[in-house]
């Protein structure tokens, strides 16, 4: 089976078995997850109805004693506000109630049944106790007697009420506890499941790769390998095996056994070069006959190629003295070219000079400009300082107008709390804080005071700017005085330079004269040259006339060795 299928569908075969194992391992992971996340949820919910218990039996507590502080209360006004704050209580025990309350769990709901059953009491007196609050009037010595009566009343229904909500709080933290065994022992045993299932997987995949790559990829080869080595040792009678298969080994068989096939066929053709080879060496024993003839005529014509070098050799001999000649007349040229070029140089150093000179008037020229728009900058800055200086001069107004309202107030604030805490006596105490807090804005309005000391001194610093930008509107005005100097300078330095131009110029028309005087020598000489030019034209001609000849010789040869 495996031999009818390629090696590509073999390598997917292989992956599709991997994939599968690891969706068979992704799906039990998955599965696994779902009950696990089940179980925090379970976790998380039983924890957060515990801690709603814990405060439920709190609430109790509270509720106990804003009770006892509403048949103290000396007014109406407090007695409204416990009656609030009870009330508030009261709401809160039924939310945590009905959180409780959606648990599974039978023994937590008939937990929460005993709380609530016991509770009631306390509740209904609680409700009395609000009623009466929200009345608005002051209590009278019967209304706090009734209150007192009936949070006495309350007491055992206080002290059962917190026994039951204290044993349905032990109740929930046990199922706690519970659900987070049961949620370890479902992640230990989804842990195992996943492991098992992974390790399956991996080993059956192994397996089946194994076995394809075995079968039906490494041993094939192997095989073919060792024919292939027999036929790289030239035995061409070795069977090739797998030419029946379908997949790439196969088609590599097949192409081996056409190359067995074509080595029988080449050890055949060999024993039939080896008798051409015969001929052909009867053949070029022929050619070599014919090379010896072909180097004596070519020896011949060496002599005569060396006799007409000779005499090519004579002339070019009077053509290097006609040559010395006339170097040395390009000599007395190249001399009087040099001083020509001294004196050039000289101009363009007059030139250069002069182009310094007016490069320094346009940079003074430059500056000048610069040093103008510093000027102005300073007068811009000194206007901008002075606005600075009337600004800071409004703030400090500002700010004395803060400091002395703050002044007020604290004089009035002060006297205020004075008089409450004289008072108030003992139930002054709450303006003892107001007292502290007068304190304090008396130190916000020294603070302020020093706010208007740093406003001076941005006032002094900014009149101390405007002064530095007069000054350096004056040093501005100095450089650019001392500018209009340095431009007078550089104009003269401009007239010299044009002076030093004119005698140079002078200089380079002596030495173009001593040119045109050498350059008559320089035609002399090459009329010499041209003498002895023609005649090695004249030896060149025979030069050609041999070569043509020994080209004759050479296709006379190479048309007797195509015949041969």
């Amino acid at each position: 089976m495996l031999s009818r299928l390629k090696i590509f569908p073999k390598i997917l075969l292989v992956i599709g078995t991997l994939m599968i194992a690891l969706a068979v391992v992704a799906l039990v992971a998955l599965s696994s997850l779902g009950g696990l996340q089940q179980d925090l949820e379970l976790v998380g919910n039983a924890g957060a109805r515990s801690t709603a218990s814990a405060r439920l039996n709190r609430l109790i507590v509270n509720i106990r004693l804003v009770q006892l502080e509403m048949a103290v209360a000396p007014t109406g006004r407090e007695l409204a506000e416990s009656a609030r704050q009870l009330e508030g209580l009261v709401a809160g025990i039924g939310e945590f109630a009905d959180q409780i309350r959606s648990s599974p769990a039978r023994e937590v709901v008939q937990a929460l049944a005993t709380t609530e059953r016991e509770l009631a009491p306390l509740l209904a007196a609680a409700q009395k106790s609000i009623a009466l609050g929200r009345s608005g009037r002051e209590p009278t010595v019967a209304d706090r007697a009734a209150l007192a009566e009936e949070a006495a009343k309350a007491q055992p229904a206080f002290v059962a009420s917190r026994e039951a909500a204290r044993v349905m709080t032990d109740t929930l933290l046990k199922r706690n506890v519970d659900l987070r065994a049961q949620a370890r022992a479902d992640a230990a045993r989804a842990w195992s499941i996943l492991v098992a299932v992974t390790v399956v997987g991996a080993l059956l995949s192994l397996a089946i790769g194994f076995v394809v790559a075995r079968s039906g990829i490494t041993g094939p080869l192997a095989r073919l390998n060792g024919v292939i080595a027999a036929l790289a040792a030239g035995d061409y009678t070795v069977t090739v095996a797998g030419t029946e298969r379908r997949d790439e080994i196969g088609e590599i068989a097949r192409a081996t056994d056409i190359f067995r096939a074509e080595g029988l066929e080449a050890q055949r053709l060999r024993v039939a070069q080896e008798a051409a080879k015969a001929a052909e060496e009867e053949a070029v024993r022929h050619r070599l006959a014919l090379s010896e003839a072909f180097v004596e005529r070519m020896k011949d014509l060496a002599e005569s190629f060396s006799s007409a070098s000779a005499e090519v050799a004579d002339a070019a001999r009077n053509l290097a003295a006609t040559a010395e000649e006339t170097s040395r007349q390009a000599q007395s040229v190249a001399h009087a070219a040099e001083e020509a070029s001294g004196s050039v140089g000289t101009v363009a150093a007059g030139t250069e000079e002069l182009a310094s000179s007016i490069g320094e008037i346009n940079a003074q020229v430059g500056n000048s400009t610069t040093v103008v728009t510093e000027a102005a900058t300073g007068v811009r800055q000194t206007s901008d300082t002075i606005r600075n200086l009337a600004d800071a001069a409004s703030q400090i107004g500002a700010v004395v107008e803060l400091i002395n309202n703050i002044a007020g107030q604290t004089n009035l604030l002060a006297l205020n709390a004075t008089i409450e805490a004289a008072r108030a006596g003992e139930a002054g105490k709450g303006f003892a804080v107001v007292a502290s807090e007068v304190k304090a804005l008396a130190s916000q309005t020294a603070r302020a005071t020093e706010e208007i000391s740093r406003k001076i001194d941005e006032i002094q610093s900014a009149t101390g700017i405007a002064v530095e930008s007069m000054a350096r509107v004056v040093g501005t005005i100095d450089r650019i005085r001392e500018i209009t100097t340095s431009v007078a300078g550089a104009v003269e330095q401009q007239s010299a330079a044009t002076g030093e131009i004119a005698a140079n110029t002078h200089q380079a028309s002596i030495g173009t004269q001593a040119v045109n005087q050498n350059i008559a020598g320089v035609g002399t000489a090459a009329e010499m040259t041209g003498a002895a030019s023609t005649q090695l034209m004249g030896l060149s001609s025979q030069l050609l006339d041999k070569s043509a000849l020994l080209r004759n010789e050479v296709g006379a040869f190479v048309a007797s060795m195509k015949a041969a």
